[in-house]
């Protein structure tokens, strides 16, 4: 098997897990599954570097071994706004430039994207950060739905657990789809998973700030999203024309009428699926829809799975 140069880009605040992934999965402790890779973490400071859990290390490779390796991983990243020093850019995009494979686990996509080399090309975050992101780089195509995403030697992920995706992913890259899928089984993980971040989203509920009639409505709406609510029935509620209604509503909410209902009615089946053991059409009926394949409908686009599939990931233990 050929050995190639992998780099940890280390910096102070780095968090110890990200640090581990990398040599967990690649670094030869699967035996013949993985391996051929010689992990050097990699500092562009000078000097010991103290982790987000207390404890300091001190690299003993630079920038040169960063610019030299066949895969460079940033394990995340300080903050959404912590600048990225122009050495360590520089030193990534020679290894790019060298046919390299660049991971940034997290806000680690932050700094691949500091770059450059992710303009106009695909990428995903963590969903908390998805917003900053999109605002610092707008010229990146931010797909925040996915787990992780691979664009021409770029390997971009969501939140820790995606970081072995990602590892995965660089190893399916240099041995081939049936090699990563044995790997993965040994891990325990699944070698490609399905689904996307979208589904571990705790969605926020704008707390309305004016006590009136809309938001009154617009609460009751929230709270009993099994309703046949109609325009009128709820402009009336308000004591708003219909038109005055849904302009205000988009205002208020961000977002049109029907269309928020839809997402309120999915988050109240989403918590039964979590926590009970209600028929997928017993909760269908339940939270609004009209029958079981409306609701599997809906749930599919929103979440990218369907209920009983959610119900499996998800299901609380009673």
């Amino acid at each position: 098997m050929t050995t190639r140069n992998l780099a940890v880009v280390v910096f102070d605040g780095v968090d110890a897990f990200h640090l581990t992934v990398p040599d967990l999965v690649l670094g030869g402790r699967n035996g013949e599954l993985s391996g051929g890779y010689a992990i050097k973490l990699c500092g562009f400071t000078s000097g010991p570097v103290s982790t987000a859990q207390g404890f300091q290390i001190e690299p003993i490779f630079g920038l040169s071994d960063i610019a030299g390796s066949d895969v460079v991983i940033v394990p995340s990243w300080l903050s959404e706004i912590h600048e990225v020093p122009d050495s360590l850019s520089a030193a990534l995009r020679e290894a790019y430039e060298n046919q390299a494979i660049l991971v940034g686990f997290g806000l680690g996509a932050f700094v691949i994207a500091a770059t450059g080399l992710l303009d106009g090309r695909r990428a995903t975050t963590h969903w908390l950060w998805a917003d900053a992101f999109s605002r610092r780089f707008p010229q990146v195509r931010l797909e925040s739905e996915h787990l992780y995403i691979s664009d021409e030697n770029l390997i971009t992920s969501a939140g820790n657990a995606a970081s072995l995706d990602c590892c995965i992913q660089v190893y399916r890259e240099h041995q081939g789809a049936e090699a990563a899928s044995r790997l993965a089984k040994q891990l325990l993980t699944a070698p490609n998973r399905s689904g996307d971040q979208t589904q571990f989203v705790e969605k926020e509920i704008r707390h309305l700030q004016k006590a009136d009639r809309l938001s009154e409505t617009i609460e009751w709406a929230r709270q009993t999203p099994e309703g046949r609510h109609t325009i009128q029935a709820l402009a009336d509620r308000a004591g708003l024309a219909p038109r005055t209604f849904t302009r205000q509503f988009q205002k208020r909410v961000g977002s049109p009428v029907k269309k928020w209902l839809i997402v309120q009615r999915l988050e109240h089946a989403r918590r039964l699926l979590e926590s009970s053991d209600m028929p997928i059409g017993a909760v269908a009926t339940v939270v609004g829809f009209s029958d079981s394949l409306s609701l599997r409908q809906h749930f599919f686009t929103r979440f990218k799975t369907t209920p009983s599939q959610y119900r499996k990931s998800f299901r609380a233990s009673l």
